[in-house]
């Protein structure tokens, strides 16, 4: 059996954590489910940089953890936006008075969901190409 690499591992993960991201939501666990989201697309973008034998920032920004795979690769400037969305969704619904209230909106989950899923499939089909 061939051992599973480090960035293998970190995919996987980041798939996860978007299926239970996707679980959360289908059962009315919204504050939860965008969580996973961010954190999908801050461990697919990890991966990216374990694949690239580079550290991985101790970070949940993940324009700064985008910045380093600018670094490896330009064509990852187009991510930016869907990491500008995501970043904030590490925190904002999982902590009290955050102004921003107790559950995200149906539209704020959508789009959660399909930048962490935009950021997860980019970065796949660069580690496979």
């Amino acid at each position: 059996m061939k051992p599973i690499k480090d960035h293998e591992i970190m995919l996987f993960k980041a798939e996860r954590d978007f299926q239970s991201g996707k679980i959360l939501y289908e059962n009315e666990l919204e504050e939860s489910a965008i969580y996973h989201y961010q954190q999908a697309g801050e461990k697919a973008l990890k991966a990216f940089l374990i694949f690239h034998k580079n550290k991985t920032p101790k970070t949940h920004d993940l324009t700064s953890i985008l910045d380093s795979c600018i670094n490896i690769d330009l064509d990852f400037e187009v991510l930016y936006d869907a990491c500008e969305k995501l970043t904030p969704y590490a925190t904002i619904f999982r902590y009290m008075d955050t102004g921003y209230g107790l559950v995200p909106t149906h539209d704020i989950l959508e789009e959660a969901k399909n930048e962490a899923l935009d950021i997860l499939n980019f970065v796949k089909n660069k580690i496979n190409n």
